[in-house]
């Protein structure tokens, strides 16, 4: 979600830029890493389909 946001015209060519994605991950500092994990996981969870 991180580099999506930091590359919003990019976002649907993803899967072309997905180790340069990686890697800006690896670079980034804790805090960054932790935030952006919660943002996922709550996308995730409002995303998700209802389960009956």
């Amino acid at each position: 979600m991180s580099w999506q946001q930091d590359h919003a015209g990019q976002a649907e060519a993803y899967n072309q830029f997905r180790g340069e994605a990686w890697q800006g991950f690896y670079r980034t500092p804790p805090e960054s890493v932790r935030y952006w994990l919660l943002e996922s996981l709550t996308y995730l969870v409002e995303h998700a389909p209802e389960m009956a």
